[in-house]
């Protein structure tokens, strides 16, 4: 989750993908989780869910610490299923 911002599932025959949801604090009080058939993209569906992530994120925070979510560029990394840790 830290190198890409999301995390990544293809058990049960699916692609699942969730990405952290944070508070005021600047910690993960939730997530958000996307299903998608496996032949779904990858990088397409791992940028939305972290955009909506992010957009709750910041609807819940009056105030996030510098840096919590531009750790996680919305683009420029690759996806596979390693990257779900």
């Amino acid at each position: 989750v830290r190198r890409a911002g999301v995390a990544v599932s293809t058990a049960a025959g699916r692609l699942a993908m969730a990405a952290p949801v944070f508070g005021g604090a600047g910690t993960v009080i939730a997530s958000l989780e996307v299903a998608a058939a496996p032949c779904a993209d990858r990088v397409g569906l791992a940028l939305a869910v972290r955009r909506a992530a992010a957009d709750v994120s910041d609807r819940l925070a009056t105030v996030r610490p510098v840096g919590t979510m531009s750790a996680y560029p919305l683009s420029g990394y690759a996806l596979d299923d390693r990257s779900a840790s």
